[in-house]
């Protein structure tokens, strides 16, 4: 813990870690006192009266259920990404658009949205493409963020 320079442990009520998952708050909370560091047990969140929990968010997500996953996450969900090359496309069209590489996100379902983007404190509103492109074959079709913003190009 001297490493890491934490001066407290936050964890849910089930949390469990370690070999065979035998550790609990208790064993945390004896390691904290040893380690010099605080354990701090949080009381789940019940939302519409079951537990808040990551795997509820996704499959909020995954089915498209925008209200609840907000509910769920207390905050509107938000995709972050870095711009990556494009094949210009857009800007051939007239709209050019920034090519959000997504990593690892779980995107919700496919389609056109109304965004709102944040570069260098500022806010611009925009739409955006979360899909493949059915305008274009593509052999190599995989899950795209085109996104274009009005009064930035």
């Amino acid at each position: 813990m001297d490493r890491l320079g934490a001066k407290a442990v936050v964890v849910g009520d089930d949390c469990r870690f370690g070999a065979k998952r035998a550790g609990d708050y208790a064993l945390l909370k004896q390691l904290g006192e040893e380690y010099n560091f605080k354990a701090i047990e949080m009381p789940s969140v019940i939302y519409d009266g079951q537990r808040v929990s990551s795997t509820r968010v996704r499959q909020a997500l995954q089915a498209g259920d925008m209200a609840v996953m907000q509910a769920l996450l207390g905050r509107p969900y938000r995709l972050c990404g870095r711009v990556i090359a494009g094949e210009k496309r857009g800007r051939e069209l007239g709209f050019p658009t920034a090519n959000i590489d997504l990593h690892r996100a779980i995107a919700p379902m496919s389609g056109i949205f109304v965004v709102r983007a944040f570069l260098n404190k500022k806010s611009y509103r925009g739409v955006a493409s979360l899909g493949v492109r059915p305008t274009f074959k593509d052999e190599n079709a995989r899950l795209l963020l085109e996104v274009y913003l009005f009064g930035f190009f």
